[in-house]
């Protein structure tokens, strides 16, 4: 149930948020026995883990609650979502590995020897501990070093805006101080986009928008800035609603609020924040590589995908040549299970389309970056009926009055149509989709074709075209 931000945590507060987990899942007594099994401990570490996160329940003025209804037992009476995601802010907030990550990295108030010295561990401690952050944030591709993180500014960004926002989301207003320092003016700003641009943002889309801008100011206070490849014309009122959330800071170049107010607008108009602004948007290799990699799979793909989610696709393409930058939660290639058994074709052709676009980026993706990418394009294509509907092959019954030979040929001659992933059955069932014969049958109940003579280059025509049409009112 870990993830690799729970990484960041102490080791016993996250047996403590396992075991908050298993309780919240389950809603019945639960074994100590199964949770030891489950965590690989004994029944009497269990027995304290219960003691430990019930104080620390007690602790936070939750309204979860471990009872021992029947022996040898454990219950988790009033366990939430909402108390999970509390408890897992304040065990980051106390974790000396999270603290040092904050201090030293983030909000660079300390080396990892003041560290040491404050938090009283030997410095050997200290370095050890930050060897172990460092295993986590490789997966961005950046590092803690005694004066701070180290590598691109995206992938800086994105890990701050993963850690925070995984910690926080439910508790913005427990936002460390330093960071929510210029909250009022960031509120401010959001709300006039909202009035300028006519929209209203989801409570998750402010709540997103919220900590990449206060990721934003803070980083941009330090001296650090994003600056695009390309220059896009922002629309003239962004930038001056921008100025306002940097106005007391009178120390900031004009340039480099320029800049980050071009990411900005940028990245508001590729994520939808912003849709009554369009940008040019040309081909870019990631979409030629794209359709290449789904007309592989799905030779026609191109035939029936909506124009709508086309566009969708060149913008995602252009999204991450641009940007690389999301806002969805991490998840990691690992956890793609349901869709592989859910959609085999579609996340074959997605993850392959990954490790193509990998292959041609300069040094490669990042992990995160590939993970992203999966999932991005994964959900595009979901939200397409027509595509959901490439996922069911189409069944062909063949019943020619000419004989089983006959039947047998003409089977072999629609089995080499494999790019149109088609199953000729045995019988007629509840799932053929096409009867195929040389007589029409009144008692068959799905789509037709009738071939009086031997099939010529124009009936395959039909044939083909058939079980494209017939994949296309799937889907509606």
């Amino acid at each position: 149930m870990d993830t690799l931000m729970d990484r960041l945590l102490d080791d016993f507060y996250r047996e403590r948020l396992f075991l908050y987990q298993v309780l919240m899942i389950y809603e019945m007594d639960v074994s100590k026995k199964e949770i030891a099994d489950q965590l690989v401990v004994s029944e009497t570490k269990i027995t304290k883990l219960c003691n430990d996160l019930s104080n620390d329940i007690l602790s936070a003025n939750l309204d979860s609650k471990i009872t021992y209804r029947i022996k040898d037992t454990v219950y988790g009476e009033n366990f939430s979502q909402l108390d999970y995601q509390e408890l897992r802010r304040i065990y980051f907030e106390k974790s000396m590995a999270s603290s040092l990550l904050m201090r030293v990295g983030f909000l660079k108030t300390l080396t990892i020897q003041e560290f040491a010295k404050v938090s009283f561990i030997s410095k050997s401690k200290a370095y050890a501990i930050s060897k172990e952050l460092n295993e986590v944030l490789g997966t961005w591709n950046i590092q803690l070093k005694s004066s701070g993180f180290s590598g691109k500014e995206k992938d800086i960004r994105s890990f701050c805006f993963q850690v925070i926002f995984y910690f926080y989301s439910s508790h913005m207003e427990a936002l460390p101080a330093a960071i929510a320092k210029n909250d009022s003016l960031i509120h401010q700003f959001i709300n006039s986009l909202q009035i300028v641009y006519h929209t209203t943002f989801t409570y998750n889309q402010y709540a997103q928008l919220q900590v990449l801008l206060e990721i934003q100011w803070f980083r941009l206070t330090k001296g650090e800035v994003i600056d695009l490849s390309d220059d896009y014309k922002m629309n003239t009122s962004f930038l001056p609603i921008f100025k306002k959330i940097y106005q007391s800071d009178h120390s900031l170049l004009e340039e480099s609020i320029r800049k980050e107010a071009n990411y900005l607008f940028l990245y508001l108009t590729l994520n939808n924040y912003i849709t009554d602004i369009a940008i040019p948007i040309g081909e870019t290799e990631t979409f030629s590589l794209f359709i290449r990699e789904m007309t592989a799979k799905f030779p026609t793909f191109y035939d029936i995908v909506s124009r709508d989610t086309i566009r969708k696709i060149q913008k995602l393409c252009f999204r991450w040549e641009y940007l690389s930058f999301s806002l969805a939660s991490f998840m990691t290639l690992d956890q793609f299970d349901y869709f592989k058994q859910s959609y085999p074709m579609l996340h074959e052709a997605v993850y392959d389309f990954v490790l193509a676009a990998d292959r041609i980026r300069t040094g490669g993706l990042l992990v995160y970056e590939k993970a992203h990418l999966y999932y991005d394009f994964l959900f595009c294509l979901l939200s397409d009926k027509a595509i959901q509907a490439l996922e069911r092959k189409v069944h062909v019954f063949i019943d020619f009055s000419g004989g089983e030979d006959y039947n047998q040929f003409l089977t072999m001659n629609i089995q080499s149509f494999d790019y149109l992933d088609i199953v000729v059955d045995k019988k007629v069932t509840a799932s053929t989709d096409i009867y195929v014969s040389d007589f029409f049958n009144s008692k068959v109940r799905c789509e037709q074709i009738i071939w009086k003579n031997p099939p010529l280059a124009h009936d395959w025509k039909e044939f083909a075209d058939k079980v494209i049409r017939v994949r296309g009112n799937r889907a509606d």
